[in-house]
Parts: C-alpha cells; structure tokens; sequence
C-alpha cells in the first residue's frame, strides 16, 4: 500500500494481519459462553452473529495474559490457565481484513458475568458444547468440530 506523508512524499506501509485471541470460557457444569455481537457496519461485520470474548494482542502481551484481560474486559468473569486449542488464518478479502486467531479454553474460576462492552454485546449465554446457536460464526463451530472431546473434559 502507497501512503502519502506528511511533507507530501509517497511512503510504502507494510500491512500485515492482525493476531487476537477467543476463549471458550467453561463454567462448572461444562457449559460455553457465547455473545451476541454487535457492530455497527452491519451484519457482513458478523452483528448479529454469536461469538466468544477475545481481542487483538497488544503489543508484548502474551497469549494468555491476553485471554485473561480479553475476557474481564468483556464478561467481568476471571478464568483458569488457558489452554491452546488451535490457531487460524482468518481472510475477509472483501472487507479487506485479515487476523490470525488463537482459540483457547479456559475454565471460569471467579467473577460475575456482566456485558462491560454494550456497545460491542447484545447479551452473553451460557450453552451446552453440542448446542452452540445456529447465528454462531462459522470459525468457531469447525474449532469446536475438531475440539469437541478436549471441550467436553
């Protein structure tokens, strides 16, 4: 991409993908928590859809601490050692987005659920493993396909 700067000259910026996180937060009966999203560009963003807490990593935060500060932010909940579960490559070329997202799970170990973000968060539900929404992001039902058995223990 050619960017102008500021005196008027041509800069090349490199782009890259963005590199985040989702966590399959379990709470003590096996269940998974899910949000409604919300996004103001409409549904090809995914509002509407149901997805996990999570977010990008700041820069020289580790995966998990970014797991943890990801899901207090979002549900006010506190979880255990996250659990690397698998990471995906993630193109939206039509929005022009690109992210590399590691999915872990982690059990929920204190906290109360609360919707901290209204603004990006309709709701947040508790569901069984087997019974994720039918308006669950496509990306998160193969993980949970592939990752049913580790999900379920």
């Amino acid at each position: 991409m050619i960017m102008t700067d500021n005196d008027g000259s041509l800069q090349e910026v490199e782009r890259i993908a963005k590199a985040g996180v989702a966590v399959f937060v379990i709470d003590k009966h096996g269940y998974i928590l899910m949000g409604e999203r919300i996004h103001p560009l409409g549904e090809q963003y995914g509002d509407g859809k149901m997805s996990l807490p999570g977010g990008k990593i700041t820069h020289l935060e580790t995966w998990t601490e970014t797991c943890r500060r990801e899901v207090k932010e979002e549900t006010g909940l506190l979880i255990d050692e996250p659990i690397f579960l698998e990471a995906m490559d993630t193109r939206y070329p039509d929005l022009d987005l690109h992210y590399i997202v590691c999915f872990f799970m982690a059990n929920k170990v204190g906290g109360k659920l609360q919707i901290m973000e209204p603004e990006k968060c309709r709701y947040w539900s508790w569901f069984e493993i087997s019974d994720s929404p039918d308006n669950t992001f496509l990306d998160i039902q193969g993980v949970i396909s592939r990752n049913f058995d580790k999900l379920k223990s």
